[in-house]
C-alpha cells in the first residue's frame, strides 16, 4: 500500500489515478490529518508526497515525513514535495525567473532510476512558482534533470545517492508530461 500526502492540491486525485492505474492500492490523506505515527503504524510501501499551493513551510507534515522516512520507504516528491526535499536538505526556496503555471518545457534527464527507458530530452508540465536553488544542498543527492531558463540550469530532479528518496519538480502525472507513466511505472519497480 502506498499512501500520497495530499498538500490541498487540485493534482493530487490525478497522482492518485496515475498510480491505481497501475494496480497500486493508495490511500490519500490531507497533510494535516494524519501525523508520522500515523504514517508507520501503516507500514506503507511507498510515500509520495504531492504537489500544492503553499510553501514547503506551510506543508503541513510533509518536511517531517521526508525526515523520519527517507532512510527506510521510498518516497517520491512532486512539485511542492520536491521543494520540502530540498528545503529538508539546505536547499534554498526561491522564485523561478518567471512563474510557470500550466507550461510545457523541454528538460534533459540522466537516465537515473525514474528516467529508465524514458527518451532523452522531455517535455513536462511544470505548474510552481518556486524552485531550489540546490548550491547549499547536501552533496548526498545527484542532479537527474534540468531544464534551461536563459543561461541557467534549473533543477528540475533528484536522487539521493544512498536512500530511497526521489523528487521532481515537474508533474509526471500531467497529460502535458511525455512519458508520465512510465516515469510513475520507475518508481513503482523501486
Amino acid at each position: 500500500m502506498y499512501i500520497i500526502i495530499d498538500n490541498y492540491d487540485s493534482f493530487t486525485y490525478n497522482l492518485y489515478q496515475a498510480f491505481a492505474k497501475q494496480n497500486v492500492k493508495v490511500l490519500v490523506f490531507r497533510n494535516d490529518a494524519i501525523d508520522v505515527s500515523g504514517i508507520a503504524n501503516l507500514h506503507p510501501e511507498k510515500i509520495i508526497i504531492s504537489p500544492g499551493p503553499k510553501t514547503p513551510y506551510a506543508a503541513g507534515i510533509s518536511n517531517d515525513v521526508v525526515k523520519s522516512f527517507y532512510r527506510t520507504i521510498p518516497i517520491l516528491g512532486i512539485c511542492l514535495g520536491f521543494q520540502c526535499i530540498g528545503v529538508v536538505f539546505n536547499g534554498r526556496l526561491k522564485k523561478v525567473g518567471k512563474i510557470v503555471h500550466g507550461k510545457s518545457t523541454v528538460i534533459q534527464h540522466n537516465n537515473s532510476r525514474l528516467f529508465q527507458g524514458v527518451p532523452n530530452p522531455i517535455l513536462v508540465a511544470r505548474y510552481h512558482s518556486l524552485m531550489i536553488d540546490t548550491s547549499e544542498m547536501n552533496k548526498e543527492f545527484e542532479f537527474t534533470a534540468y531544464t534551461k531558463e536563459g543561461n541557467k540550469d534549473i533543477c528540475m530532479g533528484i536522487e539521493h545517492k544512498r536512500y530511497p528518496l526521489y523528487g521532481l519538480l515537474f508533474h509526471p502525472e500531467s497529460f502535458l508530461t511525455e512519458y508520465g507513466d512510465r516515469i510513475i511505472k520507475n518508481f513503482i519497480s523501486i
